[in-house]
């Protein structure tokens, strides 16, 4: 398609709500992100005429212009080139041009609208095709030949095949980063010496653990148990060792406000005392509150996390999502992993009980799996399995999934959890502190493997088998 100038942009003062318009922020916002798979596809297939806005119009144009230069194309870059002739504040400044990268973030497979786009486009160029022959008198044979053509260009650009050669180089890249890295983690570590594994430079000191890579971008990670039984200490344990080793972090809670989480992840990193005091921390020393200030200071200022309790559906979770990638790439870093807890909590947006339970988890186990492909993170949820198995004292399998066949399907990974004292007590003949670990599911690996953890509830936490005593808080 050819290029063409805007000329004088009007501002508009409105993001606009319909479909068209949706798909258009969100095609224009996807190139500022600065994909470059889908500047490939895209650019070929558009044209400022693609967009129906004047201030779009002109957004798409300093894009193309970048891009016909061979200049990069971002947020700053686009901003610049707008504001070289006069029309950056005609757009609506930079916090409209901004606003398309965040909206773009939020919205669900980018090349359905750019198709949108596409399509929209050629319907604009029928009619106004149509209406242009119609004036002329044109013959019928004419008519067809110019309809073809447009037909021709759109199925020629609206579909764009992967090239084999990229996709066998970027997976040589990163074969190449692995191999200079200090650690074979290229995911987020969990913190558990069994998932993660033991690096060193010596081959026979090696230990190679049931998640190598950590959790890996783009997957989906269940960890599942009865009700009780620690699902949120676990996932507690998680965010903390993704937190520290300086990744960017958001914990959706549906369950408990944020405040709670606050309070037990202090728990956990203090590890003096126990989580009932607290409740009523006026008998904690002067060395106990030194220790809490360290803590809270160092999580102030070197964590990068959100905590939502607010955010309970799809939608939502994805603008909050959005959201974070903008302040975290403002803080130098990415958005590297968002946690759930817990799905059974999530909403639909007419209510709970608009479908059927288990039509209702299986949007939301596609939802998170979606979110983790599109946005490039891990997820990890926390799923309830069914009360009934309570009744068995065994570990728990993936047909103890409460609602949904969709959970086992859609996960990349399901974690189940078992603490056979939370559910026989005394007679299970287990201590209250032993948690049985089963990898119920691994895509890319065996399953079935069992390792123990120390459960520590009064901590907020687990621990290596090896360290199950609680230290002794000072004095």
């Amino acid at each position: 398609m050819t290029e063409t100038h805007p000329g004088h942009v009007q501002p508009a003062n409105s993001a606009g709500g319909d479909a068209s318009s949706l798909s258009e922020r969100v095609v224009l916002g996807t190139l500022l992100d600065g994909d470059s798979e889908f500047l490939r596809s895209a650019m070929p297939a558009l044209s400022t005429e693609s967009f129906t806005r004047p201030d779009f119009k002109a957004i798409f144009h300093a894009v193309a212009t970048l891009d016909r230069v061979g200049d990069a194309i971002d947020v700053p870059s686009v901003m610049q080139a707008l504001d070289e002739v006069g029309q950056l504040a005609g757009v609506g400044g930079p916090a409209a041009v901004t606003r398309l990268v965040t909206d773009s973030l939020a919205a669900a497979v980018p090349r359905v609208h750019l198709q949108r786009v596409i399509e929209a486009t050629q319907l604009r160029q029928v009619h106004e095709t149509m209406s242009r022959l119609l004036a002329a008198r044109a013959t019928p044979d004419r008519v067809f030949d110019e309809l073809d053509a447009i037909r021709d260009v759109g199925a020629d650009v609206s579909v764009t095949l992967p090239d084999l050669a990229d996709q066998l180089d970027a997976y040589q890249r990163e074969l190449q980063r692995r191999r200079s890295m200090d650690t074979p983690l290229v995911g987020v570590p969990t913190g558990w010496r069994e998932l993660d594994g033991i690096y060193s430079p010596d081959p026979d000191k090696r230990r190679i653990g049931r998640l190598p890579g950590g959790f890996e971008r783009k997957h989906l990670v269940m960890v599942a148990a009865r009700p009780g039984v620690g699902k949120t200490s676990v996932i507690i344990d998680f965010l903390r060792s993704a937190c520290k080793s300086g990744k960017g972090v958001v914990f959706f809670s549906n369950e408990m406000p944020a405040q709670e989480i606050i309070e037990l992840i202090v728990c956990a990193e203090v590890a003096l005392y126990k989580r009932d005091r607290y409740k009523f921390p006026e008998d904690i020393p002067p060395s106990g509150w030194d220790r809490i200030a360290e803590v809270q200071a160092d999580i102030t200022q070197n964590w990068h996390l959100i905590i939502d309790d607010q955010a309970s559906t799809l939608a939502d979770q994805r603008r909050v999502l959005a959201a974070a990638r903008m302040k975290f790439r403002a803080e130098g870093v990415d958005l590297d992993i968002a946690f759930q807890d817990f799905i059974q909590r999530m909403s639909t947006p007419g209510g709970r009980g608009s479908k059927a339970q288990h039509e209702e988890l299986g949007d939301f186990s596609k939802g998170w799996k979606d979110m983790a492909k599109e946005l490039d993170i891990a997820a990890v949820v926390a799923a309830q399995l069914n009360r009934s198995s309570v009744e068995v004292d065994r570990l728990p399998r993936a047909d103890d999934l409460r609602g949904s066949g969709s959970l086992e399907q859609d996960s990349d990974v399901i974690i189940g959890l078992h603490r056979p004292y939370a559910t026989g007590g005394q007679e299970s003949g287990h201590t209250a502190d032993e948690l049985q670990v089963v990898m119920i599911k691994v895509r890319h690996g065996a399953a079935g493997h069992v390792f123990e953890r120390a459960f520590v509830g009064e901590l907020a936490q687990t621990m290596e088998p090896a360290r199950r005593a609680m230290p002794e808080p000072p004095p």
